[in-house]
């Protein structure tokens, strides 16, 4: 990656999202180029702030220490170069001096809650596969053949498919201490969604722990309730439950979630659809929600993956999944529906595109 880096520090490139959790789909990017973290709402910049430098000694997780500043999203000025978002919000900024890239936090079923104007403000949107491109261009009315969409692939696969990481400190570093017990995860997401975490939080923290590892990872909206749910585990069970926090966004980044977990339960979250790349069962918590598109349009987890609602054996349910021999082959296939490539390259894919734009 090191001739692109070269050629692309000519530009400058600024890294905007809503929340602090979001901008970790940018970490592939700035890695490689560098730029500035832009925030437009005072508490994202605090923590932006809190994060890369109140907690930081020397350099960080990032290499470098980057630059955050605040700024009016609907009025972006004093700034040229290359403007990637993680997320959709409307913008105003001069086309002639920033390109927009869209990077988007996620891959989901949730409907994106924005007027065609706002989803197809980008000038271009770096597609991690059919899913998020039959989304995101419906969404914009943009033609599939319009080359503003551009097809990467998750880039934030690359380190997985790459074997690029180290089992061992990642269960250290979540407190996985018996590895004879399956871990599993339970990974909500929030109001947005119909979220679960406090429909079945409260039972799973009492049951799961009896035979495995349980790591709780809230949704960036929720963590507040992490304390409430702590003090719910029972006390001879507590060696056995982590609870994971979104907001420390590199330390505790949900693909190493991902990596150690042997099985997923979740409902709408993206999460969902990023767990596909460990071709591991995936459990869906059933939920009511008119936010999230159930149709089965060939690339559905829910339609494909056990359920668990209000009274079923949850630990069963889990030992029925682990010990299904046919359910890697399941995601595998799920998996090249939903995204392009999977080949550890992605993230080179978005920098060879991004130096075009210079």
């Amino acid at each position: 990656m090191t001739n692109h880096h070269t050629i692309s520090t000519s530009l400058n490139y600024y890294y905007l999202a809503h929340n602090l959790y979001q901008y970790v789909y940018s970490y592939p990017i700035y890695r490689e180029l560098g730029g500035e973290f832009l925030a437009w709402t005072r508490d994202t910049h605090f923590k932006l702030f809190q994060h890369f430098f109140l907690k930081a000694t020397g350099k960080s997780s990032l290499g470098v220490l980057p630059r955050v500043k605040r700024i009016d999203r609907k009025n972006i000025v004093g700034l040229e170069g290359i403007l990637i978002a993680n997320t959709l919000h409307e913008l105003g900024y001069d086309h002639d001096k920033l390109k927009s890239v869209l990077m988007y936090h996620g891959t989901s079923d949730k409907v994106p809650r924005v007027p065609r104007q706002v989803a197809n403000q980008f000038d271009y949107y770096l597609l991690s596969g059919p899913k998020n491109e039959a989304k995101l261009s419906k969404a914009a009315q943009i033609s599939l053949d319009s080359p503003r969409l551009v097809r990467v692939g998750n880039w934030m696969f690359d380190p997985v498919v790459q074997q690029n990481y180290d089992l061992a400190t990642i269960r250290a570093r979540f407190g996985i201490k018996d590895k004879s017990r399956p871990t599993i995860l339970y990974a909500p997401t929030w109001g947005y969604g119909g979220g679960t975490l406090l429909k079945y939080g409260p039972d799973f923290l009492k049951t799961i722990p009896q035979k495995y590892n349980l790591i709780v990872r809230p949704h960036y909206g929720e963590t507040n309730y992490i304390q409430k749910l702590k003090k719910m585990v029972p006390h001879n069970l507590r060696k056995w439950v982590t609870f994971a926090r979104p907001s420390h966004i590199f330390r505790n980044g949900y693909i190493d979630n991902m990596l150690i977990a042997d099985l997923l339960i979740s409902e709408t979250s993206s999460m969902v659809y990023e767990y596909l790349i460990m071709r591991r069962p995936i459990i869906i918590a059933e939920t009511k929600t008119d936010e999230v598109d159930m149709t089965d349009d060939g690339m559905s987890v829910y339609h494909v993956a056990d359920h668990y609602s209000d009274g079923d054996d949850i630990l069963k349910m889990i030992q029925r999944n682990l010990d299904d021999k046919s359910l890697p082959q399941d995601m595998e296939s799920l998996l090249k529906k939903c995204f392009y490539f999977n080949d550890g390259k992605s993230t080179q894919r978005c920098l060879d595109f991004l130096c075009t734009l210079s």
